[in-house]
Protein backbone atom coordinates (compact mmCIF):
# COMPACT_ATOMS: atom_id res chain seq x y z
CA UNK A 1 0.00 0.00 0.00
CA UNK A 2 2.94 2.34 1.03
CA UNK A 3 4.53 1.61 -2.17
CA UNK A 4 1.44 2.64 -4.21
CA UNK A 5 1.00 5.53 -2.50
CA UNK A 6 4.67 6.27 -3.42
CA UNK A 7 4.10 5.81 -6.70
CA UNK A 8 1.23 7.50 -7.04
CA UNK A 9 3.24 10.63 -5.52
CA UNK A 10 6.59 10.60 -7.85
CA UNK A 11 3.41 9.87 -10.86
CA UNK A 12 1.37 13.17 -9.83
CA UNK A 13 4.94 15.41 -9.13
CA UNK A 14 5.98 14.19 -12.63
CA UNK A 15 2.54 15.06 -14.23
CA UNK A 16 2.81 18.72 -12.58
CA UNK A 17 6.38 19.05 -13.88
CA UNK A 18 4.69 18.53 -17.37
CA UNK A 19 2.05 20.70 -17.18
CA UNK A 20 4.58 23.96 -15.74
CA UNK A 21 6.25 23.36 -18.83
CA UNK A 22 3.68 22.99 -21.28
CA UNK A 23 2.08 26.14 -19.29
CA UNK A 24 5.22 28.41 -19.68
CA UNK A 25 6.19 27.00 -23.38
CA UNK A 26 2.13 27.59 -24.05
CA UNK A 27 2.70 31.39 -22.59
CA UNK A 28 6.02 32.07 -24.53
CA UNK A 29 4.29 30.49 -27.93
CA UNK A 30 1.52 33.37 -27.70
CA UNK A 31 3.94 36.09 -28.79
CA UNK A 32 6.41 34.03 -31.27
CA UNK A 33 4.91 35.23 -33.89
CA UNK A 34 5.05 38.81 -33.80
CA UNK A 35 2.32 40.74 -35.68
CA UNK A 36 3.58 43.78 -37.27
CA UNK A 37 1.49 46.60 -39.14
CA UNK A 38 3.20 49.68 -41.16
CA UNK A 39 1.01 52.30 -41.33
CA UNK A 40 2.09 54.90 -44.26
CA UNK A 41 0.06 58.06 -43.52
CA UNK A 42 -2.41 59.64 -45.42
CA UNK A 43 -2.46 58.34 -49.31
CA UNK A 44 -6.07 59.27 -50.17
CA UNK A 45 -7.55 62.84 -51.58
CA UNK A 46 -8.20 66.36 -50.59
CA UNK A 47 -11.28 66.69 -49.08
CA UNK A 48 -12.21 70.03 -46.61
CA UNK A 49 -14.61 68.09 -43.66
CA UNK A 50 -18.56 68.49 -44.65
CA UNK A 51 -21.13 66.21 -45.00
CA UNK A 52 -20.18 64.69 -47.92
CA UNK A 53 -16.48 64.37 -47.38
CA UNK A 54 -13.66 64.86 -44.91
CA UNK A 55 -12.16 62.84 -42.08
CA UNK A 56 -13.94 62.11 -38.34
CA UNK A 57 -17.41 61.10 -39.58
CA UNK A 58 -19.72 61.42 -36.46
CA UNK A 59 -22.44 58.86 -36.66
CA UNK A 60 -25.14 60.75 -34.64
CA UNK A 61 -24.43 64.17 -36.45
CA UNK A 62 -23.74 62.10 -40.18
CA UNK A 63 -21.63 64.40 -41.02
CA UNK A 64 -17.81 64.65 -41.34
CA UNK A 65 -16.45 66.68 -38.70
CA UNK A 66 -13.09 67.47 -40.14
CA UNK A 67 -11.02 67.72 -43.07
CA UNK A 68 -8.97 65.24 -44.94
CA UNK A 69 -5.22 65.30 -44.48
CA UNK A 70 -3.68 65.18 -47.68
CA UNK A 71 -0.28 65.24 -46.18
CA UNK A 72 2.96 67.15 -47.49
CA UNK A 73 4.38 67.58 -50.45
CA UNK A 74 7.56 69.85 -51.11
CA UNK A 75 9.49 69.73 -54.80
CA UNK A 76 10.49 65.88 -55.67
CA UNK A 77 9.01 64.60 -52.11
CA UNK A 78 4.54 63.64 -51.80
CA UNK A 79 4.47 62.52 -48.39
CA UNK A 80 2.45 59.93 -49.20
CA UNK A 81 4.08 58.43 -51.68
CA UNK A 82 7.17 58.55 -49.76
CA UNK A 83 6.07 56.61 -46.93
CA UNK A 84 4.16 54.01 -48.47
CA UNK A 85 7.38 52.92 -50.58
CA UNK A 86 9.50 52.83 -47.48
CA UNK A 87 6.53 51.08 -46.32
CA UNK A 88 6.91 48.61 -48.73
CA UNK A 89 11.10 48.19 -48.56
CA UNK A 90 10.74 47.65 -44.62
CA UNK A 91 8.08 44.88 -44.73
CA UNK A 92 10.67 43.14 -47.11
CA UNK A 93 13.33 43.80 -45.06
CA UNK A 94 11.23 42.11 -41.88
CA UNK A 95 10.16 39.23 -43.89
CA UNK A 96 13.69 38.27 -44.59
CA UNK A 97 14.17 38.00 -41.06
CA UNK A 98 11.73 34.92 -41.12
CA UNK A 99 14.69 33.32 -43.39
CA UNK A 100 18.04 31.82 -42.11
CA UNK A 101 19.78 34.17 -44.96
CA UNK A 102 18.48 37.11 -43.75
CA UNK A 103 18.71 35.99 -40.24
CA UNK A 104 22.37 35.28 -40.77
CA UNK A 105 23.15 38.68 -42.60
CA UNK A 106 21.32 41.10 -39.94
CA UNK A 107 23.52 39.28 -37.22
CA UNK A 108 26.27 39.89 -39.12
CA UNK A 109 25.66 43.60 -39.53
CA UNK A 110 25.25 43.62 -36.15
CA UNK A 111 28.51 41.53 -35.38
CA UNK A 112 30.38 43.95 -37.43
CA UNK A 113 29.65 47.09 -34.71
CA UNK A 114 30.15 45.07 -32.06
CA UNK A 115 26.40 44.59 -31.10
CA UNK A 116 24.90 41.13 -30.29
CA UNK A 117 21.89 39.41 -29.60
CA UNK A 118 20.73 39.16 -26.15
CA UNK A 119 18.97 35.97 -27.49
CA UNK A 120 19.97 33.57 -30.64
CA UNK A 121 16.06 32.60 -30.99
CA UNK A 122 14.58 33.53 -34.51
CA UNK A 123 11.75 35.18 -34.19
CA UNK A 124 8.61 34.54 -36.88
CA UNK A 125 6.99 38.03 -37.98
CA UNK A 126 4.08 38.67 -39.72
CA UNK A 127 3.69 41.96 -41.13
CA UNK A 128 0.54 43.80 -43.06
CA UNK A 129 0.26 47.36 -44.24
CA UNK A 130 -2.42 49.78 -43.09
CA UNK A 131 -3.43 50.89 -46.63
CA UNK A 132 -2.96 49.96 -50.27
CA UNK A 133 -0.97 52.44 -51.98
CA UNK A 134 -2.36 55.99 -52.94
CA UNK A 135 -5.45 56.90 -54.52
CA UNK A 136 -2.96 59.39 -56.75
CA UNK A 137 -0.42 57.24 -57.81
CA UNK A 138 -3.49 53.87 -58.57
CA UNK A 139 -5.70 56.86 -60.57
CA UNK A 140 -8.42 55.92 -58.48
CA UNK A 141 -11.80 57.69 -59.54
CA UNK A 142 -14.43 56.33 -57.55
CA UNK A 143 -16.76 58.24 -55.41
CA UNK A 144 -15.80 58.34 -51.47
CA UNK A 145 -12.27 56.85 -52.56
CA UNK A 146 -11.36 58.22 -49.15
CA UNK A 147 -13.08 55.37 -46.96
CA UNK A 148 -9.70 53.28 -47.99
CA UNK A 149 -7.28 56.22 -46.08
CA UNK A 150 -9.41 57.61 -43.25
CA UNK A 151 -8.58 57.05 -39.90
CA UNK A 152 -11.98 56.79 -38.61
CA UNK A 153 -14.81 54.88 -40.15
CA UNK A 154 -17.40 55.88 -42.62
CA UNK A 155 -20.39 55.44 -44.40
CA UNK A 156 -20.12 53.73 -47.72
CA UNK A 157 -23.39 52.08 -49.46
CA UNK A 158 -25.68 52.08 -46.52
CA UNK A 159 -22.59 50.66 -44.73
CA UNK A 160 -20.15 52.00 -42.20
CA UNK A 161 -16.70 50.89 -43.89
CA UNK A 162 -13.69 50.44 -41.16
CA UNK A 163 -10.80 53.42 -41.39
CA UNK A 164 -7.33 52.52 -41.25
CA UNK A 165 -7.63 52.32 -37.05
CA UNK A 166 -10.43 49.85 -36.96
CA UNK A 167 -8.52 47.85 -39.94
CA UNK A 168 -4.78 48.06 -37.27
CA UNK A 169 -7.49 46.56 -34.51
CA UNK A 170 -8.98 43.88 -36.48
CA UNK A 171 -4.84 43.00 -37.74
CA UNK A 172 -4.19 42.50 -33.45
CA UNK A 173 -0.80 43.80 -33.83
CA UNK A 174 2.01 43.41 -31.35
CA UNK A 175 3.49 46.69 -33.01
CA UNK A 176 2.42 49.39 -35.34
CA UNK A 177 5.13 51.69 -37.27
CA UNK A 178 3.16 54.87 -38.34
CA UNK A 179 5.48 56.42 -40.80
CA UNK A 180 5.31 60.12 -41.53
CA UNK A 181 7.69 63.22 -42.99
CA UNK A 182 7.26 66.37 -41.74
CA UNK A 183 6.68 70.21 -43.35
CA UNK A 184 8.74 72.93 -41.33
CA UNK A 185 9.18 76.11 -43.48
CA UNK A 186 13.15 76.07 -42.19
CA UNK A 187 16.06 74.76 -43.28
CA UNK A 188 17.51 74.61 -39.48
CA UNK A 189 14.78 72.35 -38.59
CA UNK A 190 16.07 69.23 -39.73
CA UNK A 191 15.95 65.69 -38.30
CA UNK A 192 13.47 62.71 -36.85
CA UNK A 193 11.49 62.51 -33.83
CA UNK A 194 8.77 60.69 -32.70
CA UNK A 195 5.00 61.37 -31.25
CA UNK A 196 3.49 59.89 -28.43
CA UNK A 197 0.46 60.11 -26.66
CA UNK A 198 0.11 60.43 -23.01
CA UNK A 199 -2.02 58.55 -19.98
CA UNK A 200 -5.33 59.56 -19.05
CA UNK A 201 -3.69 60.88 -15.45
CA UNK A 202 -1.35 63.35 -17.68
CA UNK A 203 -4.97 64.25 -19.74
CA UNK A 204 -6.78 63.90 -16.27
CA UNK A 205 -3.71 66.72 -14.76
CA UNK A 206 -4.30 68.87 -17.34
CA UNK A 207 -7.76 69.58 -16.89
CA UNK A 208 -7.52 69.64 -13.64
CA UNK A 209 -5.10 72.17 -13.40
CA UNK A 210 -6.23 74.29 -16.77
CA UNK A 211 -7.68 77.05 -14.59
CA UNK A 212 -3.75 77.22 -13.01
CA UNK A 213 -1.05 77.72 -16.43
CA UNK A 214 1.67 78.26 -13.96
CA UNK A 215 1.39 74.24 -12.83
CA UNK A 216 1.05 73.27 -16.20
CA UNK A 217 3.89 75.01 -16.87
CA UNK A 218 5.90 73.02 -14.49
CA UNK A 219 4.74 69.82 -15.94
CA UNK A 220 7.39 67.50 -17.37
CA UNK A 221 5.35 67.59 -20.68
CA UNK A 222 5.16 71.13 -21.01
CA UNK A 223 8.63 71.26 -22.48
CA UNK A 224 7.63 68.19 -25.09
CA UNK A 225 4.05 69.16 -25.86
CA UNK A 226 3.30 69.29 -29.88
CA UNK A 227 2.46 73.19 -31.20
CA UNK A 228 0.81 73.27 -34.38
CA UNK A 229 0.79 77.33 -34.61
CA UNK A 230 0.88 80.05 -33.30
CA UNK A 231 -3.00 79.73 -31.68
CA UNK A 232 -2.54 79.10 -27.97
CA UNK A 233 0.82 79.37 -25.62
CA UNK A 234 2.09 75.99 -25.14
CA UNK A 235 -0.15 75.11 -22.14
CA UNK A 236 -2.97 76.22 -24.03
CA UNK A 237 -2.05 73.07 -26.71
CA UNK A 238 -2.00 71.00 -23.37
CA UNK A 239 -6.02 71.93 -22.76
CA UNK A 240 -7.29 71.83 -26.47
CA UNK A 241 -5.61 68.57 -26.63
CA UNK A 242 -7.07 67.25 -23.05
CA UNK A 243 -10.39 68.33 -24.00
CA UNK A 244 -10.21 66.92 -27.21
CA UNK A 245 -9.24 63.45 -25.70
CA UNK A 246 -12.12 63.79 -23.11
CA UNK A 247 -14.99 65.21 -25.20
CA UNK A 248 -13.85 65.49 -28.61
CA UNK A 249 -14.51 69.61 -28.32
CA UNK A 250 -11.88 72.08 -29.09
CA UNK A 251 -11.02 75.33 -27.13
CA UNK A 252 -12.11 77.66 -29.69
CA UNK A 253 -15.76 75.61 -29.39
CA UNK A 254 -15.48 73.36 -32.65
CA UNK A 255 -16.25 69.95 -32.13
CA UNK A 256 -14.35 67.13 -33.83
CA UNK A 257 -16.21 63.65 -32.24
CA UNK A 258 -15.82 61.75 -29.51
CA UNK A 259 -13.53 59.58 -31.08
CA UNK A 260 -13.46 56.48 -28.99
CA UNK A 261 -17.19 56.53 -30.27
CA UNK A 262 -15.65 56.54 -34.17
CA UNK A 263 -14.22 52.90 -34.71
CA UNK A 264 -15.45 49.24 -34.76
CA UNK A 265 -14.46 48.05 -31.43
CA UNK A 266 -15.37 46.99 -28.39
CA UNK A 267 -14.31 50.42 -26.50
CA UNK A 268 -17.00 52.56 -28.52
CA UNK A 269 -19.05 53.42 -24.85
CA UNK A 270 -17.04 55.51 -22.73
CA UNK A 271 -16.99 53.32 -19.77
CA UNK A 272 -15.38 50.83 -21.40
CA UNK A 273 -13.15 53.11 -22.99
CA UNK A 274 -12.53 54.87 -19.57
CA UNK A 275 -11.55 51.38 -18.56
CA UNK A 276 -9.31 50.63 -21.14
CA UNK A 277 -7.48 53.95 -20.58
CA UNK A 278 -7.02 53.17 -16.57
CA UNK A 279 -5.92 49.71 -17.09
CA UNK A 280 -2.29 48.79 -16.25
CA UNK A 281 -1.80 47.65 -19.87
CA UNK A 282 -2.29 51.48 -20.88
CA UNK A 283 -0.14 52.65 -18.34
CA UNK A 284 2.73 50.23 -19.36
CA UNK A 285 2.08 51.63 -23.46
CA UNK A 286 1.82 55.29 -22.21
CA UNK A 287 3.43 56.21 -19.27
CA UNK A 288 7.09 55.57 -17.60
CA UNK A 289 8.91 53.35 -18.77
CA UNK A 290 12.43 53.51 -20.33
CA UNK A 291 12.61 57.09 -21.53
CA UNK A 292 11.31 57.99 -18.50
CA UNK A 293 7.64 58.75 -19.76
CA UNK A 294 5.60 57.75 -22.61
CA UNK A 295 6.10 54.08 -22.30
CA UNK A 296 6.66 51.44 -24.44
CA UNK A 297 5.66 53.70 -27.04
CA UNK A 298 7.88 56.07 -26.91
CA UNK A 299 10.77 54.07 -26.35
CA UNK A 300 9.60 51.80 -29.29
CA UNK A 301 9.88 55.08 -31.30
CA UNK A 302 12.43 56.29 -29.85
CA UNK A 303 14.89 53.39 -29.91
CA UNK A 304 13.69 52.57 -33.95
CA UNK A 305 15.20 56.12 -34.62
CA UNK A 306 18.25 55.32 -32.63
CA UNK A 307 18.80 52.43 -34.39
CA UNK A 308 18.32 54.34 -38.01
CA UNK A 309 20.70 57.14 -37.00
CA UNK A 310 23.10 55.28 -35.48
CA UNK A 311 23.56 53.02 -38.51
CA UNK A 312 23.46 55.98 -40.88
CA UNK A 313 26.11 57.27 -39.13
CA UNK A 314 28.39 54.15 -38.51
CA UNK A 315 27.91 52.61 -42.02
CA UNK A 316 27.43 56.03 -44.45
CA UNK A 317 28.79 58.50 -41.93
CA UNK A 318 25.53 60.67 -42.18
CA UNK A 319 24.95 63.15 -39.31
CA UNK A 320 20.97 62.36 -39.21
CA UNK A 321 20.19 63.95 -35.37
CA UNK A 322 16.48 62.96 -33.35
CA UNK A 323 14.95 66.04 -32.17
CA UNK A 324 12.96 66.01 -29.15
CA UNK A 325 9.68 63.69 -28.77
CA UNK A 326 6.62 65.27 -29.09
CA UNK A 327 3.51 64.63 -27.17
CA UNK A 328 -0.16 65.31 -27.83
CA UNK A 329 -3.73 63.66 -28.43
CA UNK A 330 -2.18 61.57 -31.39
CA UNK A 331 -4.65 59.26 -32.72
CA UNK A 332 -2.79 56.59 -33.52
CA UNK A 333 -0.87 56.02 -30.11
CA UNK A 334 -4.15 55.97 -28.16
CA UNK A 335 -6.71 54.12 -30.27
CA UNK A 336 -5.87 50.66 -31.17
CA UNK A 337 -3.72 48.54 -28.78
CA UNK A 338 -0.58 47.77 -30.17
CA UNK A 339 2.75 49.18 -29.12
CA UNK A 340 2.98 52.07 -31.54
CA UNK A 341 5.64 54.52 -32.97
CA UNK A 342 4.63 57.30 -34.37
CA UNK A 343 7.32 58.56 -36.39
CA UNK A 344 8.54 62.14 -38.32
CA UNK A 345 11.50 60.72 -40.65
CA UNK A 346 12.56 63.90 -41.61
CA UNK A 347 11.34 67.76 -42.85
CA UNK A 348 11.06 67.65 -46.58
CA UNK A 349 11.52 71.42 -46.68
CA UNK A 350 15.07 70.96 -45.05
CA UNK A 351 17.94 70.31 -48.36
CA UNK A 352 19.51 68.34 -45.92
CA UNK A 353 16.48 65.85 -44.44
CA UNK A 354 15.51 65.90 -48.15
CA UNK A 355 18.85 64.58 -49.87
CA UNK A 356 19.20 61.67 -46.45
CA UNK A 357 15.66 60.78 -47.39
CA UNK A 358 16.17 59.87 -50.95
CA UNK A 359 19.32 58.97 -51.08
CA UNK A 360 19.22 55.99 -48.67
CA UNK A 361 15.91 54.61 -48.77
CA UNK A 362 16.60 51.02 -48.83
CA UNK A 363 19.31 51.77 -45.84
CA UNK A 364 16.82 53.50 -43.61
CA UNK A 365 14.33 50.41 -44.40
CA UNK A 366 16.79 47.94 -43.55
CA UNK A 367 17.96 49.85 -40.21
CA UNK A 368 14.22 50.06 -38.90
CA UNK A 369 14.21 46.46 -39.86
CA UNK A 370 17.14 45.24 -37.58
CA UNK A 371 15.74 47.68 -34.57
CA UNK A 372 12.35 45.70 -34.48
CA UNK A 373 14.01 42.81 -34.41
CA UNK A 374 16.36 44.03 -31.81
CA UNK A 375 13.74 45.30 -29.62
CA UNK A 376 11.95 41.97 -29.70
CA UNK A 377 15.47 40.03 -28.67
CA UNK A 378 17.43 43.43 -26.47
CA UNK A 379 21.27 43.91 -27.04
CA UNK A 380 24.54 44.29 -25.54
CA UNK A 381 27.19 46.36 -27.49
CA UNK A 382 31.33 46.06 -26.34
CA UNK A 383 33.37 48.98 -26.45
CA UNK A 384 30.22 51.91 -26.24
CA UNK A 385 31.06 55.08 -28.26
CA UNK A 386 29.59 57.58 -26.18
CA UNK A 387 30.09 60.70 -29.23
CA UNK A 388 27.44 58.51 -31.42
CA UNK A 389 23.97 58.55 -30.77
CA UNK A 390 23.27 54.47 -29.23
CA UNK A 391 20.49 52.31 -29.28
CA UNK A 392 19.38 51.65 -25.63
CA UNK A 393 19.39 47.85 -26.11
CA UNK A 394 16.96 46.95 -24.03
CA UNK A 395 14.11 44.42 -25.00
CA UNK A 396 10.40 45.11 -24.53
CA UNK A 397 8.41 42.35 -22.93
CA UNK A 398 5.42 41.52 -24.98
CA UNK A 399 4.88 38.89 -22.36
CA UNK A 400 3.48 41.39 -19.53
CA UNK A 401 0.51 42.36 -21.69
CA UNK A 402 -0.60 38.93 -21.89
CA UNK A 403 -3.55 38.93 -24.89
CA UNK A 404 -3.96 42.81 -24.27
CA UNK A 405 -3.17 43.08 -27.96
CA UNK A 406 -5.91 40.91 -29.38
CA UNK A 407 -8.71 42.59 -26.80
CA UNK A 408 -9.85 45.73 -28.74
CA UNK A 409 -11.97 43.33 -31.50
CA UNK A 410 -15.92 42.88 -30.79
Amino acid sequence: MFKKFIKLLIALFVFSIIIFFFSKLTNISVHDEIIICIDPGHGGLPEYGNKDGGDNWYEPKKTFLNYYNYGGIFENIKEHEYVYELAILIKKYVEDLNTITGYEEMRDFLKKHNIFLNSEKKKNFKVFLSRDNSAEVLNLTEKNVNRFYRTFDSPHKDKIFKGKLSRINSIKPHFTLSLHLNFVESEDYRGMLSFFAPSIETFDYIIKNKENRDILIENEFYSKWNVRSRSYAVEGFMINDANTYFTGLKNDGRFIGRRNEMLTWKYDEEKLFKDREESINEKMRRSGGYEGLGGDNLYFSNEILRYVSYFLNVEQNIDYNILEERASDFSVCIFNNSITAALELGNIYSTHDRKILLENKENIAKYIAYGIFCVNTGIHKIEEESEKIMPYGKRIDLEKYGDYFKESVK
